[in-house]
């Protein structure tokens, strides 16, 4: 019985320091559909650009992904999701590993560093790209202006 008790043990103990470190992304406040607002809040310290796929090179292809993800309490990017990309799954990978590597500090006016949930939209362009280029651009309006 007693090892029984002691194997079970550590196994009781991992589990409970696992639960601990998870925060609930229902702690984070929602600004997903207005990500301006996240500047009110949060302001980008460090921004890692993606790297271009070698894949996306040869073809010069361009293209865009939106992210969802939260921001927690310490200003690191936590849990980032694909929403939508362009072309389907060229540039998702690219764009999840750049945005985990991104740095928040809290404003002023978020002194109690709220954790947030926004969205973030990343282009991937080539000048020159041909029609490809003018397709993506109508997905992903790479001006900025509809």
């Amino acid at each position: 019985m007693k090892r029984k008790l002691i194997a079970l043990f550590p196994l009781l103990a991992l589990g409970a320091c696992a639960s601990t470190n998870n925060s609930s992304m229902e702690e984070f406040l929602d600004l997903s559909t207005d990500p301006m607002n996240a500047n009110d809040y949060w302001i980008v310290v460090s921004r890692v650009a993606p790297t271009y796929p070698a894949s996306a090179s040869v073809n010069s292809t361009s293209g865009c992904v939106e992210l969802a993800f939260g921001i927690s309490q310490n200003g690191r990017v936590v849990r980032p999701q694909v929403l939508e990309s362009y072309p389907k799954g060229m540039f998702d990978r690219a764009a999840m590993s750049a945005l985990s590597k991104w740095r928040y500090t809290h404003t002023d006016w978020n002194a109690e560093k709220r954790p947030i949930l926004t969205t973030v939209k990343l282009s991937f362009e080539v000048e020159g790209g041909g029609d490809q280029w003018y397709e993506a651009n109508e997905v992903c309006n790479f001006g900025g202006t509809s």
